[in-house]
């Protein structure tokens, strides 16, 4: 854990150091993996210090805010705090003076060591086979010997297991309130036209296989997919009922957080900046398949 605490200060502090050099910069891609634990049970560590603000989110967000740049995409598995998005006193309009483009892929964990989901850990046995394994699970002492070819004798499931990989445990399937719904609604807010005065898509990616959620956001005019060949069903889906003259967000939710309702704190900032019918919500029910209306077309959730 130190060794990626200080592989990611010294990242957030380089990201730091050369923004104001890149002045001139369009588009930024960077792919970056803190990948969450398989044991979900597992404590992740945290990588912010006590009373300190997470120093990646706080990097990411001075070069999202560079003056020319129109596109940021951030791919692999990013761990990241609401300071992406927190507002400071001096800084009220034009916050993103040029921004147009942003994607997201995130991981479920936060930067001081919590989660983005939450659940119940007695829901799930481990599902990761042990068997076989008891010669491994004997003293670990002996793993831990200052003696160096002691310690390189520690089988490789041990070194999972230190690591929070196994056995592997999923029981966090729903955003939890107290933690997700603070970061979305200051992402919400953070879209409002006096701060991102040109964007014209968000894409946010969070969870995995049936925890995942897809967040987009879309400007006036703006389409998710320019493809010609799109299914009516879908095109029917992104544009809608929602006003397509006004920006809208489009939520997809699979299957484990199908039934998850969003808390007041993500409707008031729906409401604060982009209004009533603005919202639509494609759910995943059992099946994998979403819910379909009498003509045939997914149901749809307008908030």
């Amino acid at each position: 854990m130190e060794r990626r605490r200080s592989q990611r200060e010294g990242f957030a502090r380089a990201l730091m150091d050369c923004a104001g050099r890149l002045e001139g910069l369009t588009k930024v891609r960077i792919y970056w993996e803190d990948g969450d634990p398989w044991n979900q049970s597992f404590s992740p560590g945290s990588f912010v210090k006590k009373g300190e603000k997470d120093k990646l989110s706080l990097a990411l967000r001075k070069i999202s805010q560079l003056p020319a740049l129109r596109e940021l995409d951030l791919k692999g598995h990013f761990c990241l705090g609401k300071e992406l998005w927190e507002e400071s006193s001096e800084e009220k309009e034009n916050v993103w003076p040029s921004l147009k483009f942003l994607r997201i892929d995130m991981g479920s964990t936060t930067p001081d060591g919590g989660w983005y989901y939450t659940g119940d850990p007695n829901s799930e046995e481990p599902n990761y086979d042990d068997e076989g394994r008891s010669d491994w699970e004997d003293s670990e002492t002996e793993y831990d010997s200052d003696d160096s070819d002691a310690a390189d004798t520690l089988p490789e499931y041990q070194w999972e297991k230190k690591d929070g990989m196994r056995p592997q445990r999923t029981f966090r399937l729903t955003p939890d309130d107290e933690t997700f719904g603070p970061f979305m609604a200051g992402m919400i807010r953070a879209t409002a036209t006096t701060r991102m005065p040109k964007l014209e898509s968000l894409e946010l990616y969070i969870g995995e296989r049936e925890t995942r959620m897809d967040v987009n956001y879309l400007a006036p005019q703006a389409t998710l997919y320019a493809n010609p060949n799109t299914d009516p069903a879908d095109v029917d889906f992104y544009i809608g009922r929602a006003p397509f003259n006004k920006p809208r967000w489009l939520l997809f939710l699979d299957l484990e957080v199908s039934n998850w309702e969003f808390p007041l704190e993500i409707r008031d900032a729906f409401a604060e900046t982009v209004g009533k019918g603005c919202v639509l919500v494609r759910r995943y029910f059992s099946g994998g398949v979403v819910s379909l209306n009498k003509k045939g077309l997914p149901k749809r959730e307008l908030l």
